[in-house]
């Protein structure tokens, strides 16, 4: 444990020597002064630390979250003193950067001389990444704010994956299904999955009412049967510029999430595949839904622990393993994200 002095600790060690000294020197009623302020002065040092002491700490957070997202996190305070947690103030992960918001508080008594507090926090991670969140800093300090006592609780030390912050992909797939729409898409073979927005005046055709509380939007499928979903991705990740670098990123997470919780649902048992294919540079890392299981989390896990490289890195030719796609899926859709594609 650690004790940190307080301002008025100070003052106060001050005033105590002088009557002290002032006693030494003449012996006057200063004494009874100065054993008054030794009291409280003695209260605020020891009483924290058994506080303290005969506590412990659990917490429970989810596996997996996405960057600059709420989520809930759960800390339970369990005191086996009678003090209970008097004068304690909690610092949930200070090794990890993030905002943290105290929603809700529930405290109860099972037993005699055992507490338990329940802490409920709201917690929004700034940065990708992968952290382990099993430090809990809680400090003491009793009336008169002299001292400050501060122990550094471990807790499980299960892991916490951050994902790459999501951002609005409502405008890209509005491009992506129209390939020539605007400049930096490239897709292939017309609209993405035979799926198209639906706009007023057209007529309705097998209307699947994938609808978002957001956009509130309508999707109508082009032909009848059900369409194939053959998307391939290639995030190139070389630009120096590291915010460019970050926003690629994320915008790759985030289309990954929608092919994979979105879209893939609405093939009817169709084909799906998705291929994922990062350049960084050095070598191309590619990864096939048909051939990994969890696909969607596996891919968002390797976007959170990616790091760009410093400088410029030479550009990667992807040809070979477009080629292969458009070989082994119909109706393949390809899209480039990052810099500008290698000229041949």
């Amino acid at each position: 444990m650690k004790i940190r002095f307080f301002p008025g600790s100070v003052f106060f060690l001050l005033l105590l020597l002088t009557c002290a000294a002032a006693n030494s020197i003449h012996s006057n009623p200063l004494l009874l002064l100065a054993g008054i302020l030794f009291g409280p002065l003695l209260w605020n040092f020891l009483i924290p630390f058994p506080i303290l002491r005969r506590m412990e700490v659990r917490r429970d957070l989810p596996e997996c979250v996405f960057a600059r997202e709420d989520f809930p996190c759960e800390i339970e305070l369990v005191s086996h003193s009678r003090s209970g947690f008097s004068c304690t103030s909690i610092h949930p992960f200070p090794d990890i950067p993030l905002l943290f918001h105290l929603e809700k508080v529930q405290e109860f008594t099972p037993r005699k001389n055992e507490t338990h507090r329940l802490l409920n926090y709201t917690l929004e991670i700034r940065s990708r990444g992968i952290f382990e969140p099993k430090n809990v800093q809680i400090s003491c300090s009793y009336p008169f704010g002299l001292f400050s006592w501060s122990r550094t609780f471990q807790t499980s030390s299960a892991s916490l994956t951050v994902f790459p912050e999501r951002i609005d992909t409502k405008a890209f797939w509005e491009q992506a299904v129209m390939p020539n729409a605007a400049e930096g898409i490239r897709s292939i073979d017309g609209d993405f999955a035979g799926l198209r927005l639906w706009t007023e005046g057209e007529p309705l055709r097998r209307i699947h009412w994938r609808a978002s509380a957001r956009h509130g939007q309508l999707l109508a499928a082009k032909q009848d049967g059900p369409q194939p979903l053959s998307v391939f991705l290639i995030a190139d990740l070389t630009d120096p510029n590291r915010r460019n670098a970050e926003k690629s990123i994320s915008l790759t997470a985030s289309l990954i999430w929608d092919l994979c919780r979105d879209l893939a649902p609405f093939t009817f048992g169709a084909e799906t595949a998705i291929w994922l294919m990062l350049v960084d540079g050095e070598k191309n890392e590619l990864l096939k839904s048909e051939e990994t299981e969890d696909f969607c989390r596996l891919a968002l896990e390797k976007l959170a622990r990616f790091q760009p490289r410093e400088g410029n890195l030479p550009k990667t030719d992807p040809a070979s393993e477009i080629e292969e796609f458009r070989q082994t899926h119909p109706s393949p859709n390809i899209l480039w994200i990052g810099q500008d594609l290698p000229e041949k």
